[in-house]
């Protein structure tokens, strides 16, 4: 279903192997729900259902995502479809409308911009969420024989 989140992060601090054991049991249960459904939902349209298509199959791939996480995923291509039709709607009319008042795209582009920035991260697709989970698999070091003999687990 996709690389794993490494669950079992590193510490300095001695964990027993039945907390080992536990750590590696609820990082197989993560894979064990349903597969995403990548058809994207009927809701969609314009910008984000590009975003849909354009991000879901890197989705899949990197993170383990599952069918409970398809309107989260779907939010998140709302909220960049909303700040790109904003976009849009600025570029056209101005940050400041004709009769001197400003433009409302503006503050619903910026709102929409704090929640698909709050979406990326719970979906681990921002640069945070990616560097969270890099930095699980650099941080992983390959298990020492010899330690492993020496420890009484």
């Amino acid at each position: 279903m996709g690389k794993k989140i490494q669950l079992i992060e590193p510490t300095k601090a001695h964990i027993s192997k039945a907390e080992r054991l536990d750590r590696e049991e609820m990082q197989k249960e993560l894979f064990e729900y349903a597969e995403l459904n990548t058809k994207p939902p009927n809701h969609l349209k314009g910008e984000a259902l590009k975003e849909w298509n354009r991000i879901v199959p890197y989705i899949k791939n990197d993170i383990p995502v599952s069918e409970l996480d398809y309107s989260l995923i779907a939010s998140y291509c709302v909220a960049v479809g909303t700040v790109i039709d904003c976009q849009n709607n600025i570029n056209k009319c101005g940050i400041v409308l004709a009769d001197g008042k400003a433009n409302p795209a503006v503050k619903m582009q910026s709102q929409a911009i704090k929640d698909m920035r709050m979406l990326a991260n719970a979906l681990a697709i921002s640069l945070d969420g990616r560097m969270k989970l890099a930095l699980n698999k650099v941080k992983e070091k390959p298990v020492d024989p010899f330690e492993k003999l020496m420890s009484n687990d």
